[in-house]
Order: structure tokens, then sequence, then C-alpha cells
């Protein structure tokens, strides 16, 4: 146990702090926000969130989903395994965010009016 209770530190550890920082980076940027807003937006320090993209914090289960919450993504999202891609556009995101909660007819329509768009 380290000075703190807690476990040493492990490969395995250590790769899923890596992991959860760079995800929750991507999200982050992709949100269009920094890391003072997101910390202003879910109570936590700037140099927490800080230390959790750059894989030096594992942030405890609530802390992962008020992360999680704010970015509008799921937990399993930002803990997984897949490397990180190119993340999408920031407007495609605003996009997905505005009709992930409408009807499928709702959003059938939308799909409908941007074919009609790029036309």
């Amino acid at each position: 146990m380290t000075k703190r209770g807690r476990p040493p530190s492990s490969p395995g550890r250590e790769k899923i702090k890596r992991h959860f920082g760079e995800h929750l980076r991507g999200f982050r940027t992709t949100a269009g926000l920094t890391q003072s807003a997101l910390a202003g937006r879910t109570g936590l320090s700037e140099k927490y969130i800080s230390r959790i993209e750059s894989g030096e914090a594992l942030p405890s289960v609530e802390v992962a989903l008020r992360l999680a919450s704010e970015l509008d993504v799921s937990v399993e999202e930002i803990a997984g395994e897949e490397e990180i891609k190119d993340p999408p556009h920031p407007a495609l995101v605003r996009l997905f965010r505005l009709l992930r909660r409408r009807s499928p007819e709702e959003i059938e329509k939308a799909l409908r009016a941007v074919e009609r768009l790029l036309k």
C-alpha cells in the first residue's frame, strides 16, 4: 500500500490511466471545451483535469460519471480500450447531440432536410 492507502501502481493500472486520460481529452476537445471550462462545469479543479488527461491520476467512479455526463458520453466510452482516432468534426458532435433524444420520425425529417440542403 502507498501512503494514501492505495495499492502500488501496476503496468495495467498505468495503461488504464493513460487510455482514460487520452479519451477524456479527445471527448473534451471534440465538445469544444477547455480544461478550465470542463473543470468549471464539473466542480473539479483544472489541475485535476490536467492530471487525469496526462495519465497521472485516475478518477473515482463518481468523478468519472460526472465527467461523462458533462461530455454527454458514457463512462465506458471514456474508459474504452480502443486507441483514439481522429475525433469527428465538432459540428457533427453538435448535430448528433441535437438529434440524440429525438424520435425516429424527427431524425428522418432532419436527415431529409440536410439532404435537400446538400443537393
